[in-house]
């Protein structure tokens, strides 16, 4: 928030003021060259008017600017929101004009009642701490839903792409595929569009091959670099070729006029409900999203209900200043903080230069912009949000063969557990699959519900009793330290006898106390063991300043000072289940401080899920299996993961071989022993 950032900003040496304000400025006008052509486009996603993506691409920023918690997230026009205004806005039978500027007209009446309707319903569930409602859609749900949708999207931008006459459109994807081919067949398309769009297509793909390879285009804004280009081939072609094919048109001059939402009655409310509704969650998921990520990155905690009210009055704000429904943008975020914007300042300079837009001097460069161009560019943009990666690691997952354990408890097992073993095995495929079946054929409102509903019945059949799994315990982890557990519900008692003067700083040793380690828990499980690491590694740190005065206090500093690797020895014997996302979060410890990750007490499939996941992300050099034939080495720059230690002992005793082996620092270390 403005006032809170400001002081901290301002106040520092001005060495570091000036490249921080530099980096903003760079930021800022990096994003506003990035979001110019996506607001345009995704304007013509919705059915709208250019100009009001324009006024949806800075007033909801502005409000983002003074509401918001992350100074990374660029909120402006998303792709799933547009389709979902889009979609809304074709069920209720309004026709779309794209000449039209008129606020009162019925189109942009209804997408500013629904950016109003947005922004009340997200206001309602940070009251109501609907965060809970959110963390109950699993990874699974959204990666089969927003695979379809991208599907979705990129077929709804053919008509546009090729000038299809005649197209009636459908919220059913495969209907609509099956139209668009037989028009394709019967040559019902405009040709000259064809050749724009097909060209603009072509275009970016070379240039998304050509930016691995040439330094100078991996950084060009591509889709800038292909509007600002079409545009030029655009107006030669229709001033002096003879050609005639739909361009953006006229933008009307200015900024957006104060227009309070009252056009609508409140019963024409009521359709919108489900849809704003969904928009409120899929905004809420996305925008928290890069939050987290880069809460993570600079240490820095999540305020997911002041993200709620934020992404809420971005939307109610904007609904008086003719905008649709807003979120926060993955991509043009990441450019943000890549390019050195570190503040809200970076948002207000891509507010005022995107607003600049409209001045009487760039208007009429927009007016010879190809609407296939701009199909292209979301074409384009959508590919990337298709998850196949994903999707080919469930597969693989679900084709593991049954263990010998497994087709003992099959076999001898009643109905009960064998439903529960079956779902174990293939819930997440299940999941994602009919979720993504239903969103492509039949809509992406019904999808994202029947995605809910699946997952958390799925989610309570895996369940060892009734119940067990649908919600976390009150304490995940437990962290043991010089011989003893501590854990918030358990109080302390001892794990074994030793002598505590062989108790080693490099060895940090815990437990998972939940039986299973799904998507509802991973994130707390994340979240307190890095609290009891910290405070363990800080305890460390004190205890060897005392011993040695000259090293420093900072514990970052201070292991580096002393150079001793730092170990994570993590018992998950109690877990007889773990979904995609509880693997994944095992496979992102290697990316913590540690130089070893061993993993104590796995079952066989979940080992087994662990290699393929990290086979099929090209990680199999960075998993060992414990007594095998690998040749292990600590210089890594990312930990290794171990796996095929049955208890703490051994994974200890193994951890402290390898050290001797690799004869990594002068003396052989003294670990704590367990009798």
């Amino acid at each position: 928030m403005l006032l809170k950032w400001v002081p901290g900003y301002i106040n520092r040496p001005w060495n570091v003021l000036l490249a921080a304000i530099r980096g903003d400025l760079i930021a800022g006008l990096t994003v506003a060259i990035i979001v110019l052509p996506q607001c345009l486009a995704y304007s013509a996603l919705a059915r709208l008017p250019p100009v009001y993506g324009i006024f949806s691409a800075f007033v909801p920023m502005l409000a983002y600017c003074f509401l918001g918690s992350s100074p990374f997230v660029s909120i402006a026009p998303v792709s799933l929101l547009s389709l979902l205004v889009a979609s809304t806005l074709s069920k209720m039978g309004i026709k779309f004009d794209a000449q039209i500027n008129d606020s009162q007209d019925i189109s942009i009446v209804y997408a500013t009642g629904m950016s109003f309707l947005m922004g009340v319903i997200t206001i309602l569930m940070g009251v109501f701490n609907g965060g809970k409602l959110v963390a109950r859609i699993s990874q699974t749900v959204m990666l089969g839903f927003i695979s379809a949708a991208a599907i979705v999207i990129g077929t709804a931008q053919i008509e546009s792409l090729l000038g299809l006459k005649k197209l009636e459109r459908t919220s059913n994807a495969m209907l609509l595929f099956h139209r668009i081919f037989n028009l394709i067949l019967t040559n019902e398309y405009d040709h000259q569009t064809a050749i724009i769009g097909v060209s603009s297509l072509f275009f970016l793909l070379i240039l998304q091959v050509l930016s691995s390879k040439v330094d100078f285009i991996r950084s060009a804004p591509k889709p800038l670099v292909v509007m600002a280009t079409m545009t030029i081939v655009s107006a030669l072609l229709l001033k002096f070729g003879g050609w005639n094919f739909p361009v953006v048109g006229l933008v009307p001059v200015g900024l957006p006029q104060f227009t309070p939402p009252t056009d609508m009655e409140w019963n024409e409310y009521i359709p919108l409900l489900l849809p704003c509704t969904l928009m409120s969650l899929l905004g809420f998921m996305e925008t928290v999203a890069i939050t987290r990520k880069y809460s993570e990155m600079y240490g820095t905690g999540v305020r997911a209900r002041q993200e709620f009210f934020a992404l809420g009055g971005a939307n109610l704000i904007g609904s008086f200043f003719g905008c649709f429904p807003v979120a926060g943008g993955l991509s043009r975020s990441a450019v943000n903080e890549s390019s050195g914007g570190s503040s809200f300042l970076s948002g207000f300079v891509t507010v005022i230069l995107v607003a600049l837009s409209l001045t009487p001097v760039i208007t009429p460069l927009v007016y010879y912009i190809p609407r296939a161009t701009l199909a292209a560019i979301i074409l384009i943009a959508v590919i990337g949000l298709i998850e196949s990666h994903d999707a080919w690691i469930l597969l693989k997952l679900a084709m593991i063969p049954n263990t010998s354990t497994e087709k003992l408890i099959i076999s001898t097992s009643d109905i009960s557990t064998k439903v529960r073993h079956f779902v174990r095995r293939y819930g997440d495929l299940i999941v994602s699959s009919t979720t993504f079946i239903i969103t492509f054929c039949v809509s992406i409102e019904i999808g994202i519900v029947w995605g809910g509903v699946v997952g958390s019945l799925i989610l309570f059949l895996s369940s060892d009793k009734k119940g067990a799994g649908s919600e976390p315990p009150e304490s995940l982890f437990v962290a043991i330290t010089d011989n003893q557990l501590y854990s918030a519900n358990q109080g302390v008692k001892p794990v074994g006898a030793a002598n505590k003067n062989q108790t080693h700083a490099r060895v940090f040793v815990g437990a998972l106390a939940a039986s299973s380690l799904n998507f509802l828990n991973t994130r707390p499980f994340d979240r307190e063991l890095k609290k009891y690491y910290e405070e363990w590694k800080c305890d460390k740190v004190k205890g060897a300043s005392e011993s040695s005065p000259l090293l420093s206090t900072n514990s970052s500093s201070l292991v580096a000072s002393i150079n001793e690797p730092l170990y994570l020895v993590l018992d998950i014997s109690r877990a007889s289940y773990a979904d995609i996302t509880g693997i994944k979060s095992l496979v992102r410890l290697r990316n913590a401080d540690w130089w070893f990750v061993v993993l104590v007490g796995a079952n066989e499939r979940l080992s087994t899920s662990l290699v393929e996941i990290m086979e099929a992300s090209g990680l199999q050099n960075s998993i060992v299996q414990a007594g095998g034939e690998d040749t292990v080495h600590i210089s890594q720059s990312k930990a290794i993961i171990v796996i095929g230690l049955e208890t703490v002992h051994s994974a200890i005793n193994w951890i402290s071989e390898i050290e001797v082996e690799n004869q990594k620092s002068e003396k052989v270390s003294v670990f704590i022993e367990f009798s």
